[in-house]
């Protein structure tokens, strides 16, 4: 176990101790560029769409009074289920036939081909 981390420790203590090439830094001159203030409902969506509000509504809801409770709705008749039980395929059929096809050997493997 010694030897593992004193092998690990060699790519460590290389790569510290490699001289790394450092280039200067070159400076830059930056510009400067101040924040404009404009009005946010010049050009915004709430401009664009305010003749919009102008429009009357598009759908109009009325208040309709009904007089008398509506019937009550008869339920549809149950249709009959008849259960059919027959037996599965996986007990009758091996793999390949289920799938409509034959089983094809390789050597010591088969597989299923039409």
């Amino acid at each position: 176990m010694r030897y593992v981390i004193a092998l690990a420790a060699i790519p460590a203590a290389v790569w510290a101790a490699w001289p790394s090439p450092r280039s200067p830094v070159a400076v830059k001159a930056v510009e400067t560029e101040g924040v404009r203030a404009r009005r946010m409902d010049s050009e915004t969506f709430r401009a664009r769409w305010s003749s919009v509000g102008d429009l009357p509504p598009a759908t109009v809801i009325r208040n309709v009074e009904i007089s008398q409770p509506p019937a009550p709705v008869a339920k549809p008749p149950r249709a009959r289920v008849r259960v059919v039980r027959t037996r599965r395929a996986s007990l009758t059929l091996d793999l390949c036939q289920r799938h409509k096809m034959h089983k094809v050997y390789y050597g010591r493997r088969w597989r299923c081909r039409r």
